[in-house]
């Protein structure tokens, strides 16, 4: 921006003693300045700004060159191709080509995968009574009322006095909060406050993961739901086989039993800049788990089970095993996801009940496929994609 100006300056310079020429070539450089600056400041849209700014180089220098023919005085510097333009240009080029160019390997990367989760697919439609339950599917998604588009965001307390009759219980026992003046209203979202905080939003899956893993082993105990358990597999490797919970429960496969775990931090922070604009409060799956169906009438049943919960509260769901759904987003891979938090008095005590946390409900055939090989396929897909 100093440069810009010292060239706006140079042209009032220029045109007040009278050189229109000399003054049209310090002015005509500016407006391609300006958007380049504008083009740093918006990392997001580069690309888009410093195309601008190379139709904005060019379009000053004709409006220049027209001005000096206007008034007979030839202009006193090259009217070509200016060098900031092609410059410009041949970056613009580049970036594109290469972006095409990793576009193009992701979705090599990804084709077997893809068309093996599309088989699958076909496969599910095929089966026996799965028209009545992708319809079943459906309706109860619908039922539920939630566009799959809403914007969730993870959000603060509310604040009020440590001697509101509403402040958290723990306030008046805290020294600290009893200095400050300050509490936060249990079961209350402020919704001014995103969280900006990847520490707070850790911490608060931390807290909410203990509460809501028992609730996923009773949803699936419910619903016949399975889980991946980790075996031995040829050459002293592991492998994952999907086995129903109420069979595992209680049993010594039960400590081989594959939970999720709290989602990375790198892949989070990745996800933050990448995905939101570096805006955290839109993570929604740090606290993340799944559950496997062999068949659509048990995914069903499940998220019955979900929505007969009164300690959860449903913020967004996608259902993903319809056609509506275009798969080539995620890779072709479906599934049922959801959004949701859990208030009730342990959430609560933690601080936690307004925590957002994710549920997949998938398939075996699609489970299956998302092997560990799969899976970085796809992890290098998104990275090629900058997901």
């Amino acid at each position: 921006m100093g440069a810009t100006l010292v060239q706006l300056i140079a042209g009032v310079d220029f045109h007040l003693r009278g050189h229109l020429e000399h003054a049209c070539e310090m002015y005509m450089r500016s407006p391609a300045l300006i958007v380049i600056a504008l083009a740093f400041m918006h990392q997001r849209r580069l690309v888009l700004f410093l195309a601008a700014a190379c139709l904005a180089d060019v379009a000053a220098q004709l409006l220049a060159v027209s001005l000096l023919k206007a008034r007979h005085q030839p202009p006193a510097f090259d009217h070509g191709v200016s060098t900031v333009a092609a410059v410009l240009g041949a970056l613009v080029v580049s970036v594109l080509a290469l972006r095409l160019l990793a576009l193009w390997q992701s979705q090599r990367l990804i084709r077997q995968d893809e068309a093996a989760y599309n088989r699958a697919w076909e496969a599910t439609k095929r089966g026996d009574h799965t028209d009545g339950s992708i319809g079943h599917l459906h309706a109860v998604t619908r039922m539920i009322g939630l566009d799959e588009s809403r914007a969730c965001r993870q959000y603060n307390r509310r604040h009020t006095t440590v001697h509101s009759p509403r402040a958290a219980p723990a306030a008046a026992d805290s020294p600290l909060l009893r200095r400050l003046g300050v509490a936060t209203v249990p079961n209350t979202m402020d919704y001014s406050s995103p969280i900006t905080s990847l520490d707070q939003l850790y911490a608060a899956a931390s807290a909410a993961n203990s509460v809501v893993l028992p609730k996923v082993k009773a949803w699936a105990r419910a619903s016949n739901g399975l889980v991946p358990v980790a075996q031995q597999g040829g050459e002293g490797g592991t492998r994952l086989q999907y086995l129903a919970w109420a069979d595992v429960e209680g049993t010594a496969l039960e400590r081989f039993v594959k939970w999720s775990l709290l989602k990375g931090q790198r892949r989070a922070c990745e996800k933050a800049m990448r995905c939101f604009a570096n805006d955290p409060s839109r993570l929604l799956d740090i606290c993340r788990h799944s559950i496997v169906f062999s068949t659509l009438t048990e995914l069903t049943m499940c998220l019955g089970q979900i929505m007969l919960d009164d300690e959860i509260v449903i913020d967004r769901l996608k259902n993903r095993y319809t056609d509506l759904y275009d798969s080539s987003q995620t890779a072709g891979y479906r599934d049922v996801m959801l959004n949701f938090h859990v208030r009730n008095k342990t959430t609560a005590m933690l601080g936690a009940e307004s925590h957002i946390c994710e549920l997949q409900l998938v398939l075996l055939g699609f489970a299956q496929i998302r092997s560990n090989e799969g899976h970085q396929r796809y992890i290098s897909w998104r990275n090629y994609r900058a997901q």
